[in-house]
């Protein structure tokens, strides 16, 4: 009894699932070779191709997995010119080629694939494939590669762009060292706006990370941060989570240790008591051990007198949030809730460390 298509494309799918591309490609040929000899039962179809390049999207940094690719896609395309074959590419060809090319070749060489295949076929894409390209230049920080296809697929709107597409090019600037990335990453913004695509608290958290990476330039960054932490609900319903909260508390952070702002800790201490009000509301605003983490870190590079004080309280309310400190912390703690020398008595010690003994 010979075997029919379903026994092949199990055999095949096993295979790829296994990472053995190689086995796959080989048992596919031979269907491709049965149904060749007279086994109607076997033809193979766009989904014996497919489990094949299910198998070399999931390969990571190997180039054999890309060329596997090239020859299955060929072959389905110009198998699928016959009448007898039903092999043609389809959306979940395009996005298992594309994915393959991103791992192991670039966003780059996969989005000069997907331009091919385009070409090539009648396949209308789903926004998907253009977020997964997207997802690999963000990845790699290659902020203009991600905006240029970015108004690619503005420019052409079909497939639409989504939440995910903005979000994608937005995280992009949010790792971006240019002095630009927070005006553009707040242009995004409104764009997505403009296309009926609502910010979610991912694209806000973006943009608030490119002005927090900003304020080591600049201390109006830091401002501009809160306020946007403000608008997020005011102006637009989005409520910040702890993230955006902790985002904002390291671009005080920034400021405090950049230029030595006294008053940096005073703004950090009253979101901490915005944040401890917001959490009593909602469990995805209660604060983490970054939260407390950033607080003694300010305290530490603050001129205060108090600073033991501040931190009995910052540990206090670690407690009660049954937060556990690290090592490091617990050695930060330590050394901050040593008694402070006062100026006079620093000053006097410096002068005898320095004045030589009688002989």
């Amino acid at each position: 009894m010979r075997p029919n298509k379903i026994a092949y494309t199990t055999i095949i799918h096993g295979w790829a699932q296994a990472g053995n591309l190689e086995k796959a490609q080989s048992i596919l040929n031979e269907q491709i070779l049965d149904f060749q000899h007279g086994n109607d039962s076997c033809r193979p179809d766009t989904q014996s191709f497919n489990s094949v390049l299910h198998g070399c999207a999931k390969a990571k940094q190997n180039p054999q997995a890309m060329d596997r690719c090239k020859e299955i896609l060929e072959q389905m395309i110009q198998l699928s010119g016959s009448a007898d074959w039903d092999c043609a590419p389809d959306s979940y060809s395009l996005t298992s080629a594309v994915l393959c090319f991103i791992n192991t070749a670039g966003p780059k060489r996969a989005e000069r694939l997907l331009e091919e295949l385009l070409e090539a076929t009648k396949i209308s894409p789903s926004i998907a494939v253009y977020n997964a390209i997207l997802r690999g230049y963000a990845q790699q920080g290659k902020v203009k590669e991600a905006e240029n296809l970015l108004q690619t697929i503005l420019k052409a709107n079909q497939p639409p762009p989504d939440q995910i597409t903005f979000n994608t090019v937005l995280s992009a600037w949010a790792k971006s060292e240019s002095p630009l990335a927070p005006q553009k990453a707040e242009s995004f913004l409104r764009t997505m706006q403009e296309h009926g695509i609502s910010p979610s608290v991912v694209s806000f958290g973006a943009v608030l990370q490119c002005w927090s990476r900003h304020s080591k330039q600049s201390q109006a960054a830091a401002l501009r941060a809160e306020e946007l932490l403000r608008e997020m609900q005011s102006q637009h319903g989005v409520k910040p989570n702890v993230i955006c909260y902790n985002i904002v508390l390291s671009a005080w952070a920034n400021v405090a240790r950049e230029f030595r702002n006294t008053d940096a800790l005073e703004r950090a201490t009253l979101l901490l008591h915005e944040l401890l009000q917001e959490g009593g509301t909602s469990s995805s605003i209660q604060p983490n051990l970054s939260t407390f983490r950033t607080m003694l870190n300010l305290i530490a590079g603050s001129t205060v007198r108090n600073k033991a004080d501040r931190t009995k309280a910052v540990v206090d309310l670690m407690k009660r949030y049954r937060l556990e400190p690290s090592n490091g912390d617990i050695r930060l703690i330590q050394r901050l809730s040593q008694p402070q020398l006062s100026e006079g008595t620093k000053r006097r010690r410096k002068q005898n460390h320095h004045t030589p003994s009688a002989k």
